[in-house]
C-alpha cells in the first residue's frame, strides 16, 4: 500500500493522506480490501456518496465543537450522568502534521504554535 500511495505526484500527497488514502486500494482479492469488507461493512456504500468530502458549513455547529474543546474537563467524581448514554462526547486527539514521508494533514494547512 505504501508503494502504491507513494507512486502519486507530489502535490497530491501534499494534500494529506485522508484526501487520497480514505479507502484500500486494490480488488476483492486484495488483504487489505477483504479486512475492511469484513471489519468495516458499508464502507464500500459511504463511497459512493456525494457529500462524503463536503465541507460543514453550519458555522453554529463548528462554535459548538469549538466550546466543547475549549472546556474545562471533568474530574471523574463530578461526572453526574450516564456516560455511556450522553447526547454528545469530545475526544480531542493530536495528529502530528507529518509523519514519517506521509502529510497527515495538508501541508499548506496553518497550524497555530501552541498546538
Amino acid at each position: 500500500m505504501n508503494g502504491h500511495f507513494d507512486d502519486l505526484p507530489d502535490e497530491t500527497k501534499e494534500k494529506g493522506i485522508m484526501a487520497f488514502a480514505h479507502c484500500p486500494p486494490g480488488d476483492d482479492g486484495c488483504l487489505m480490501v477483504r479486512l475492511w469488507d469484513r471489519h468495516l461493512p458499508g464502507w464500500r456504500v459511504s463511497l459512493r456518496r456525494d457529500d462524503i468530502n463536503e465541507p460543514v458549513e453550519d458555522r453554529n455547529f463548528a462554535e459548538q465543537i469549538g466550546q466543547f474543546a475549549d472546556a474545562t474537563p471533568l474530574e471523574p467524581d463530578q461526572v453526574d450522568f450516564d456516560p455511556h448514554d450522553t447526547d454528545s462526547l469530545t475526544i480531542q486527539r493530536f495528529v502530528a502534521k507529518r509523519k514519517g514521508s506521509w502529510w497527515q494533514l495538508p501541508k499548506a494547512l496553518e497550524v497555530p504554535d501552541d498546538k
